[in-house]
């Protein structure tokens, strides 16, 4: 009696050691319920036990030897390919070998570039014309409220459109991408540039995230050279603490969506919240989307005795102390 329950011990420390060695030295699947497909880079000339460890940093496999032995025995060492793959935890070790092996890479990458300034649609369009996303399907996603979760920065920036966050930068887009993932890389560009920008000046100082990204956007589409955005950008906060209205037409141009032709006096006029010349203080959000050097501008304003500016034909800004000086300049650079 004694061997035979031995015995039925000896059988269920087995059994529990083979679904030990399954699951970790087989590299059983970790989740098969799991339809999440993880985006992973193999760079060119990576070794398998570097793979095993880009793999295991993304939760793909449970067993760096477990999966070193299963790529000997299939015959695979030596044999994996590098490139961009998307695997699911719900696949076992043995077949992503097999797609590593085989070079079961994504399509073709499509790149397109993001200037500094453009507006969510304008990005949006660009989008588009690079087989990228659909305007509409990105413009329809591109929500604060739907990636707050996922990104801290955003916790709190009002509800609404992404405009200001979408960081201008080249990016490379695989083939039916997701239109989400697309947001989040631009998101995730943001949120490593902003930082660079924050460690580089003071900071948000009193101010909000939102606000800073807000001027920022303004800046970008009125001034060209970065010693002048500074000076503006003190220009343009120093009115605000004044409580003078900014008068930056670039405001106005996003509100009527008028970026080349002349603006005219009816406007100039135009009932918008986003009308910096009839409302003081910032706009309600973004007028677009500023790049590194106009963030660090916001945060980093000049103090001078300037209070107006303007921008000649040729893009220079001029700057004047008093109004009277301001109106002088209006005649000689903008006859």
């Amino acid at each position: 009696m004694k061997n035979y329950v031995f015995g039925i011990v000896g059988v269920l420390i087995l059994l529990l050691l083979a679904n030990f060695g399954y699951k970790h030295l087989s590299n059983a699947p970790i989740n098969l319920k799991s339809s999440e497909q993880i985006e992973v880079t193999i760079p060119a000339g990576t070794g398998s036990k570097q793979i095993v460890a880009i793999l295991g940093e993304k939760r793909l496999v449970r067993s760096k030897w477990g999966f070193l032995l299963q790529e000997y025995f299939l015959g695979a060492k030596g044999k994996l390919k590098a490139g961009v793959y998307r695997f699911s935890q719900s696949e076992s070790g043995a077949k992503i070998i097999k797609r590593l092996e085989a070079g079961d890479i994504l399509p073709q990458d499509n790149k397109v570039t993001i200037p500094e300034g453009l507006t969510l649609k304008e990005i949006a369009q660009r989008l588009e014309k690079a087989g990228i996303a659909s305007a509409d399907e990105f413009i329809f996603d591109a929500k604060v409220e739907k990636f707050r979760d996922k990104f801290e920065f955003l916790a709190d920036v009002p509800n609404g459109s992404l405009e200001g966050y979408l960081f201008p930068d080249t990016y490379k887009f695989f083939k039916k991408t997701p239109v989400d993932e697309v947001i989040s890389r631009m998101l995730e560009r943001f949120d490593e540039q902003f930082k660079v920008a924050a460690k580089e000046t003071s900071g948000l100082g009193t101010h909000k995230l939102h606000e800073i990204v807000t001027m920022a956007s303004i800046i970008e589409r009125e001034v060209i050279t970065p010693d002048d955005r500074r000076v503006v950008s003190g220009i343009l906060w120093s009115r605000i603490g004044h409580g003078v209205a900014m008068a930056a037409d670039a405001t106005i141009r996003y509100a009527l969506n008028n970026w080349d032709k002349p603006l005219t006096v009816t406007d100039l006029k135009t009932n918008s919240p986003y009308n910096s010349r009839t409302n003081a203080g910032l706009p309600p959000g973004p007028i677009g989307n500023p790049g590194l050097d106009t963030l660090k501008s916001a945060m980093d304003p000049k103090e001078t005795d300037y209070f107006y500016y303007l921008s000649a034909s040729d893009g220079t800004s001029i700057f004047s102390k008093t109004l009277d000086e301001h109106n002088a300049n209006v005649q000689k650079y903008l006859k």
